[in-house]
């Protein structure tokens, strides 16, 4: 039996980025494969509209990635699985200023 430990958004995100993955290898070898054949000049007609798309959805599912790593932090603090004790004292690791013991120095004169 499988749980989803992650919210609908998260798995439909790590989805899309799979296939965007993909897809991003799968120009790099076509475009790779038709320099082979000789038949570069359809992909250097295609590189701008590609590129355009690519840089595009990459930005985007890099967004909306951000996005669901903060309902799903969020999701875990609100659901109590994450906690923050509020009746801790703060911390006593302050750092003291220390001197450092310089050489005296030296005057040639």
């Amino acid at each position: 039996m499988t749980t989803n430990k992650f919210n609908p958004l998260f798995r439909l995100i790590l989805k899309a980025l799979k296939y965007f993955v993909f897809i991003v290898f799968g120009f790099m070898f076509a475009a790779g494969l038709s320099s082979i054949l000789g038949t570069s000049q359809i992909t250097i007609a295609l590189f701008p509209i590609v590129f355009a798309i690519i840089w595009r959805c990459g930005i985007i599912l890099i967004c909306l990635a951000g996005a669901a790593i903060l309902i799903e932090s969020f999701g875990s603090l609100i659901s109590g699985q994450l906690t923050v004790d509020k009746h801790q004292p703060p911390s006593t690791n302050h750092y003291q200023l220390t001197t450092i013991n310089h050489p005296p120095s030296i005057n040639y004169h």
